[in-house]
């Protein structure tokens, strides 16, 4: 809509695009109007509070025209329709102020009376010949009515506190839902030359905000242990700009806009750090409101933000159909796209650490998917298995999705009594110990299986650790880990044994096995 203020212009511009960053936006407006030969002043209003003056792009045609000047301000009187509740809210607090100010009235009425009665009280006496009779009628009217009026007075002035009250309650909660529903607006005003009149003049606005941003948020599904793996791709939009992205296009970008115009240097590449794994915490946070998080908690939006791992190379992901996005801080699901990934199946069992076996898929060629590190909801067979964790922070070229427990894969480690034993020789106090894994395939298809146990490491040249048997197993020295890839048929069972002895001084207090901390109540 486009209203004439004679030589000015004010235009309301349609928000054409967003690119949402993982933190903040570039939001792009268009709007048309009509320019007369000459300057020209064009307003255009309802843009976001949170712009960024500094970042504000401003591109105009046909191309006889000549951009003079750009500016912004705050507006804070842009007329908009009120929302129900605030409608509703004034009614009621335009009722309560009628109601005040009757009873203000009242008061001053009843005042006003008294202070009448006050003046006139004195109607003489016997020696001005007024009967006695008189005057004791005439203290029985003062005094009755200044009860009267004293009664009124009281209740007239209960009331009214009790109505200011309500006002007070009133007029706080539209202050809360003006801030919500009729926040402030941004204007900018341009000033154009144009050389000859231009009935359709076209002006693309782009700007950035802060307070919006984007979270990938995967789904994982696979039906069984033999076909492809479905990743779908999904980001939690948020947005607190102070309007409203409606049916807009969307794009989604790994970049940094804020990123100045300096020169690029190289910091220190330290390749351990890249085995790390990224450590995200809540970021699928509690509904209603769920909440991105970091560190650094922003007050105002009530929303704060996590560090991703992210390729050097930005990657951007435009959004096929168009989304809605209010303003409100709460996170709106975006789909971005899909996949169906080739994966290997293969299973990964630690009973000296739990019981069960684990299913996972192991996708190759991930690193050209573009993805962005992040939770992912696990779905086996239709059923809903939990959280895992994509770290596309990894230096493998597998990708390895964790599939959660599977219960059609038996195990049990048993420690054989009858092969430990204790011996002192000499000085020295020598201690034996034997286990053995039972793993047993109950399903109707083969399995792959990494079964894993561990050594004792001796970091004490009086402390000897000793293998005694590992059943074909590989053994990582630096770390004790013991490694067996066992391939299983259907019904089916395989057993490994692992041995070893610890040779340490007598009376050496070791740690002959490892403990884990549980919470337990204190009486």
């Amino acid at each position: 809509m486009t209203t004439l203020l004679r030589a000015q212009q004010i235009i309301e511009p349609k928000i054409e695009q967003v690119t949402v960053y993982t933190r903040g936006a570039e939001i792009q407006h268009r709007g048309m109007c009509g320019l007369d030969a000459g300057k020209n002043t064009v307003v255009f209003s309802g843009l976001s509070p949170d712009l960024n003056p500094n970042s504000i792009v401003l591109e105009v045609s046909p191309g006889n025209l000549t951009l003079l000047s750009v500016t912004s301000q705050t507006n804070y009187l842009r007329s908009v329709k009120d929302h129900a509740g605030i409608s509703s809210g004034k009614d009621s607090l335009e009722a309560i102020t009628d109601k005040m100010d009757l009873l203000t009235l009242q008061i001053e009425v009843l005042n006003s009376e008294k202070n009448m009665l006050f003046r006139n009280e004195s109607i003489g006496g016997t020696a001005n010949n007024v009967p006695v009779a008189e005057i004791a009628r005439a203290a029985d009217f003062y005094r009755n009515r200044m009860n009267e009026i004293n009664l009124l007075l009281s209740q007239y002035k209960k009331q009214l506190l009790q109505f200011e009250s309500r006002k007070t309650a009133f007029t706080r909660q539209l202050a809360e839902l003006n801030a919500q529903f009729n926040p402030p607006t941004s204007d900018i005003t341009v000033v154009v030359v144009a050389n000859s009149a231009a009935p359709e003049a076209s002006f693309s606005i782009k700007y950035l905000v802060d307070q919006a941003g984007w979270a990938p948020k995967y789904d994982v599904r696979a039906e069984n242990i033999e076909g492809p793996v479905q990743l779908i791709y999904r980001a939690n939009v948020f947005n607190n700009s102070g309007i409203h992205w409606n049916e807009v296009k969307m794009k989604l970008s790994t970049a940094d806009p804020l990123l100045g115009a300096e020169k690029p240097t190289l910091e220190t590449w330290d390749v351990a750090d890249l085995n790390e794994q990224i450590r995200l915490t809540d970021v699928a946070i509690a509904a209603p409101n769920r909440r991105f998080l970091d560190n650094e908690k922003n007050a105002a939006a009530d929303v704060a933000f996590v560090q991703l791992n992210v390729a050097e190379l930005s990657t951007e992901f435009e959004i096929t159909l168009p989304y809605t996005v209010l303003s409100d801080s709460k996170p709106y699901t975006v789909d971005v796209t899909a996949y169906s990934l080739p994966a290997v199946y293969e299973h990964f069992a630690a009973p000296k650490a739990d019981t069960d076996a684990f299913l996972t898929a192991k996708i190759t060629g991930w690193a050209d998917l573009n993805l962005v590190s992040g939770q992912a909801s696990v779905y086996f067979a239709g059923t809903y298995l939990g959280q895992s964790l994509i770290n596309t922070a990894s230096v493998e070229d597998t990708l390895a999705i964790s599939l959660g427990r599977d219960k059609k894969v038996m195990l049990r480690r048993e420690k054989l009594v009858e092969l430990n034993k204790r011996q002192f020789i000499g000085n020295n106090e020598k201690e034996t110990f034997y286990f053995e894994t039972t793993v047993r395939n109950n399903r109707d298809k083969p399995i792959a299986l990494e079964l894993a146990d561990q050594l004792p490491i001796s970091t004490d040249g009086d402390i000897l650790v000793e293998s005694l048997e590992v059943s074909d197993g590989v053994v990582d020295k630096h770390t004790g880990r013991v490694t067996w890839r066992i391939a299983l048929e259907p019904g089916t069972s395989k057993k490994v044994t692992l041995g070893y002895s610890i040779r340490s001084p007598k009376g050496a207090a070791l740690r002959k096995q490892k403990f884990r901390s549980v919470s337990s109540p204190s009486f």
